[in-house]
């Protein structure tokens, strides 16, 4: 039983461990549009998400939802997602 635990205790942490490998760090420096959070400004629809997840069309931003054409803001208060 011991053994045992001690096994699954090991697999767990070479799971974690394999995880944290795996990732990848990207430094950037400034806020692009496309990981900018933005809300559809339709009231029936109020989609959020990054500008990423929008549809981009000769530089506009339109609700994946609905359609709605949505600006991208410009100023240092903004909601990122990182």
């Amino acid at each position: 039983m011991k053994k045992t635990a001690i096994l699954f205790a090991a697999i767990f942490l070479n799971l974690i461990c394999f995880r944290a490998v795996a990732q990848e760090l990207v430094f950037k420096s400034g806020i692009e549009d496309v990981d900018k959070w933005a809300v559809c400004p339709n009231e029936s629809c109020y989609y959020e998400g990054t500008m990423g997840t929008f549809n981009a069309e000769n530089g506009s931003f339109f609700c994946p939802v609905c359609g709605t054409q949505t600006t991208v803001k410009t100023d240092a208060s903004l909601h990122i997602y990182s």
